[in-house]
């Protein structure tokens, strides 16, 4: 998770903080239309390396290569995958090299939560994507959350909401399962003073695990005084195809 790369955290610290037993790290160096991934997966507990692997790769190739990188890492924690999760495994969102490239680029400036700027330029990143693979719906998704936090934190016009909404819908209607959309939702509706539609957007992502999701920390937007939150659960995306996981409380997260 980004914000861990710079907190100088101990694997065990970031193993409580997300709950996991597990650590996967890793690097992209990017030459030209080659590209060397570097992965490791640590044992939280102590940071005990249990397996590393590097590849080099054409841009082209990068999903069979991150399909591989995967599947080697379910066999070195000795998994036992039903159908549905081996294919996630493979489930990119698009074949297009070029407009996942473009998406990662997008979703790296969202995921800072940093200023207009950089969300206006996640945006710009987002197009040239869905320019690529209109029906990239991991895209989609982002460009409906860029659109909300816009809306929410610089740029109060309407048909940011309007925008916001018809992109998430775009991505849902594609797959269901994206908790990005599904917050973009709670944010507008939350904007809207709809907070019981806000809810049941919230209360859709805590059954949704292993989409590549993280919340980034508890909304304000739905404890204003106005809406007191129903559910008994909160959810914590930790990472892609990666089991959610989930804790009582009295608040949530979005």
């Amino acid at each position: 998770m980004a914000r861990y790369k710079v907190s100088g955290a101990s694997p065990s610290e970031i193993g409580v903080a997300l709950g996991v037993a597990y650590l996967l790290e890793g690097s992209v160096r990017r030459s030209g239309d080659r590209v060397r991934i570097t992965t490791t997966l640590l044992k939280a507990a102590d940071g005990f390396q249990i397996w590393s692997e590097d590849a080099d790769a054409r841009l082209g190739d990068i999903f069979a290569v991150q399909e591989r990188i995967a599947a080697h890492m379910v066999e070195a924690l000795a998994l036992k995958l039903i159908p549905a999760e081996r294919s996630a495994l493979a489930n990119w969102g698009t074949r297009n090299a070029a407009a996942y490239d473009e998406y990662l680029k997008g979703s790296a400036l969202l995921d800072a939560n940093g200023d207009r700027k950089q969300t206006e330029a996640a945006v710009v990143h987002f197009t040239k994507a869905l320019a690529l693979d209109p029906q990239f719906a991991t895209t989609l998704a982002g460009r409906a959350y860029a659109e909300s936090q816009l809306y929410r934190n610089s740029d109060s016009d309407p048909k940011r909401l309007e925008q916001g909404e018809t992109w998430a819908k775009k991505a849902l209607a594609i797959d269901p399962r994206l908790p990005r959309a599904r917050m973009a939702l709670v944010f507008i509706a939350a904007a809207r003073f709809d907070y019981a539609a806000a809810a049941a957007q919230l209360e859709s992502c805590s059954h949704v695990a292993g989409t590549g999701y993280t919340a980034p920390g508890p909304c304000p937007l739905l404890y204003a005084g106005r809406w007191r939150p129903k559910l008994t659960k909160a959810t914590h995306w930790t990472g892609r195809n990666s089991a959610a996981r989930t804790t009582n409380a009295s608040t949530s997260w979005c």
